[in-house]
C-alpha cells in the first residue's frame, strides 16, 4: 500500500515537473511543416517556432523531441528545426510525442486545403484529435463542402472556428455558425437568417466577403433586439462589395439613442435590458458592429434613457392604433340609422377620445423627460402627435 502511495506520488511530481508548452499550432500541409510553440519556461513566457522542414530544403541538423527538451533546457529562444520527410504523418508523430514529453495546455489545428488537395481531406480530419482543441483555423485555397461539413461535425461548439479559404456559395449546415468564435472570411454563403440562429457566441466576425446589405442589417437587429437569449457578445459584418452604410436606413424602425460625441455610435433598447444588457451599433472602417453591453457606469444614464425611448414609441403606436379605431367607427356611424346603435357608437368614440388624451399626455410627459435629460439627437425624431 506504501509503494503503491509512493509511486503514485512520485508520478505526479514528475507530471508536473515537466516543461509546460503553452500553445501549440499544428500545420497540416505539404512543403514546410511546421509547429508553431508558445513556450512558458520558469514562469518566462516567449514565443518561438518549431519548423519541420522537407529533407531538401532543411540542413541535418539533431532530430526529435530529445532536441527540443534540451532546447528548452538551455533557455534558447531561437527557432529550433527538425529534419523531417516532407509527410503530415511526421508532423502528427513529433505532435504526439511533444504531448508525451511536456504539458501542453493547448493547441490549435491548421489546415490549408489547397496544399492537401492530393490527400483525402476527410479521411485526414477523422484522424485529429478535436476534444481538447481550442481552435482549427482553415487556411487559403478552397474547401469543399463535403469535407468542410465533416470538418463542423467533428468540432465542439467551444472551439475558435477560423476560415480563410474560399467556401461553396451553395454551401450550408446548421451548425456553421454553432461555435463560441467564428471568423468566416469568405461568409457570401450565410444568409439573414442564418444569423438569426446564432446562440450564445462570444466574438462573429465576417468582415471579408458578404452579400449582405442595409436592409439585412436592419431586419438582423429588430430581430436582436427582439430576441430573449443571448444571441452574441459582438458581431461584425461587412455589406456586400459596392453597397455604402446607411446608418439611418439601418436603423429605421429600431429604438436608438447616438452616444454623446459620436456621430457613428448609437445605443439600442433590447428585451435583454431587463437582465442588464443593452444594445450598440457602431461603425467603423466600413464595418457594422453589433455588440450586447453590461450595464456599467459608463451606461446607468442611457437605460433609463432607452426605456424613455421605449414608452415614447409604444406610446406613439398605441395613439396610431386609437385613431384607426376611431375612423372606423366615424365610418360606420355615418351609415347607422336606428338611434340605440348611433348612441353606443358616439360614446365608444368618446370613450376613445378621452384615451386619446390620456396617451397625449403621457407622450408629451415622456418627451418632457428626454429634454430634460438634454437629448436631443434621437434616430426618431421627437415629432408632436396630433
Amino acid at each position: 500500500m506504501l509503494m503503491s502511495i509512493c509511486s503514485k506520488r512520485v508520478y505526479y511530481l514528475v507530471k508536473l515537473g515537466r516543461y509546460r508548452i503553452q500553445n501549440v499550432h499544428v500545420h497540416l500541409k505539404t512543403g514546410d511543416l511546421q509547429l508553431e510553440v508558445n513556450r512558458t519556461l520558469l514562469g518566462y513566457k516567449d514565443f518561438c517556432d518549431v519548423c519541420f522542414n522537407s529533407k531538401e530544403n532543411g540542413a541535418a541538423v539533431p532530430n526529435g523531441c530529445d532536441s527540443l527538451s534540451q532546447w528548452f533546457r538551455n533557455g534558447n529562444s531561437d527557432v529550433l528545426n527538425f529534419t523531417a520527410t516532407n509527410s503530415i504523418e511526421d508532423v502528427l508523430s513529433v505532435y504526439n510525442r511533444l504531448c508525451s514529453d511536456f504539458r501542453v495546455g493547448r493547441f490549435c489545428w491548421k489546415l490549408f486545403p489547397e496544399e492537401l488537395k492530393d490527400r483525402n481531406l476527410k479521411e485526414l480530419i477523422s484522424t485529429l484529435d478535436f476534444d481538447s482543441c481550442y481552435k482549427v483555423s482553415v487556411l487559403e485555397g478552397e474547401i469543399e463542402t463535403e469535407a468542410l461539413s465533416f470538418l463542423i461535425d467533428r468540432m465542439n461548439s467551444k472551439i475558435i472556428f477560423r476560415i480563410t479559404s474560399e467556401i461553396p456559395s451553395n454551401f450550408k449546415h446548421p451548425r456553421a455558425l454553432d461555435f463560441a468564435c467564428l471568423d468566416y472570411e469568405d461568409a457570401r454563403w450565410v444568409t439573414v437568417n442564418d444569423l438569426k440562429t446564432i446562440r450564445n457566441a462570444s466574438n462573429v466576425d465576417l468582415i471579408g466577403r458578404t452579400n449582405f446589405d442595409n436592409d439585412d442589417i436592419n431586419e438582423l437587429i429588430k430581430y436582436w433586439t427582439e430576441c430573449k437569449e443571448k444571441m452574441f457578445t459582438r458581431l461584425s459584418i461587412k455589406l456586400r462589395d459596392g453597397v455604402e452604410i446607411d446608418v439611418f436606413g439601418i436603423l429605421e424602425g429600431v429604438i436608438s439613442c447616438r452616444s454623446f460625441g459620436d456621430q457613428r455610435h448609437y445605443y439600442l433598447s433590447k428585451k435583454l435590458i431587463q437582465t442588464h444588457s443593452i444594445g450598440s451599433f457602431e461603425v467603423s472602417d466600413g464595418i457594422v458592429m453589433l455588440r450586447s453591453c453590461i450595464f456599467d457606469s459608463q451606461l446607468e444614464n442611457m437605460v433609463p434613457i432607452l426605456k424613455l425611448l421605449e414608452q415614447r414609441s409604444d406610446l406613439s403606436m398605441n395613439y396610431s392604433e386609437l385613431i384607426k379605431k376611431e375612423r372606423e367607427l366615424q365610418s360606420i356611424l355615418e351609415s347607422v340609422e336606428d338611434v340605440e346603435e348611433e348612441n353606443e357608437l358616439e360614446q365608444a368614440i368618446n370613450k376613445i377620445e378621452a384615451e386619446k388624451r390620456d396617451v397625449k399626455t403621457k407622450f408629451y410627459d415622456t418627451v418632457k423627460q428626454l429634454k430634460i435629460r438634454r437629448i436631443t439627437n434621437f434616430n426618431e425624431y421627437l415629432e408632436p402627435i396630433a
